[in-house]
């Protein structure tokens, strides 16, 4: 005998099982909502109580992996999400596919390009090609910053549900690295509707005084966005003046990148 719900356990399995695979369930609807999901349409989904799915989401709440705003009380997917994508993009295939894009975009521009994920409110750099001039910007791979204040960061944030963002950063004060950084979520918002608008991000100094750095979004094959990719280096080699020629570069990897991990309709 089946669950309802389409859960696909027989009603003698292991009840540990049937609640790891209910919670499952439940979060595979939240995940597909778009717009979030209420406690009642979560109900009627799953083919399970009320009570049951109330009892499930509070323990996918207090790991991070759902969360609920307070506003319409609708629930989404949370930031712990971020972290198993985290682990899954750093595999051999992701990379494969990735670094001889960052090879070229070494190549073209003659800075650092770079690689990353976002975990939590922090970017991780995954991978990174050198520029061959020793004054160049360097990050290591496994280095975290701020991710509302490097252009990595922002490109991936700025392809997030808006709700998503708010729920990741919070509603105080944002991590500033320099005085250039963006200190409110206000004014990252509002930076983040333009790099969607330009299909690039650029960090002018935010992350480290001295460096300029331009970063675009990679997508997976269901249009999400899971990393970015950017160029970096010293203002003196990325004045103002080359930004347009750097972007373009940019942005042109990061179609390419998710392209072939088989995104379809960016442009």
């Amino acid at each position: 005998m089946k669950l309802p719900g389409g859960l696909g356990l027989p009603m003698d399995a292991p009840q540990s099982l049937q609640t790891v695979d209910r919670a499952l369930d439940i979060l595979e609807q939240v995940g597909a909502s778009g717009n979030g999901i209420t406690l009642t349409e979560l109900s009627t989904r799953v083919g399970l109580s009320k009570a049951t799915v109330s009892r499930l989401v509070a323990s996918l709440a207090n790991r991070g992996y759902v969360g609920r705003d307070p506003g319409n009380l609708r629930y989404k997917l949370g930031p712990s999400i971020l972290n198993l994508t985290g682990e899954f993009l750093q595999s051999i295939e992701f990379r494969e596919v990735a670094v001889p894009h960052l090879r070229e975009l070494q190549r073209l521009s003659e800075e650092t390009a770079n690689l990353a994920i976002l975990d939590g409110t922090e970017v991780v750099y995954i991978d990174r090609i050198e520029s061959p001039h020793a004054v160049k910007a360097s990050f290591r791979v496994g280095k975290r910053a701020p991710s509302s204040c490097t252009a990595l960061g922002k490109a991936m944030l700025a392809y997030m549900d808006r709700d998503q963002v708010k729920f990741l950063l919070g509603n105080g004060e944002l991590a500033r690295n320099t005085v250039h950084s963006v200190s409110s979520l206000d004014d990252l918002l509002v930076q983040l509707d333009k790099v969607r608008g330009q299909g690039v991000a650029v960090d002018d100094q935010e992350h480290q005084i001295g460096v300029r750095c331009l970063g675009a979004p990679v997508f997976d094959i269901t249009g999400r966005v899971i990393a970015a990719i950017s160029v970096s280096g010293p203002i003196s080699r990325i004045p103002a003046k080359r930004v347009e020629e750097l972007a373009a570069m940019v942005r042109r990897a990061g179609l390419s990148i998710s392209a072939e991990l088989g995104c379809r309709g960016r442009n």
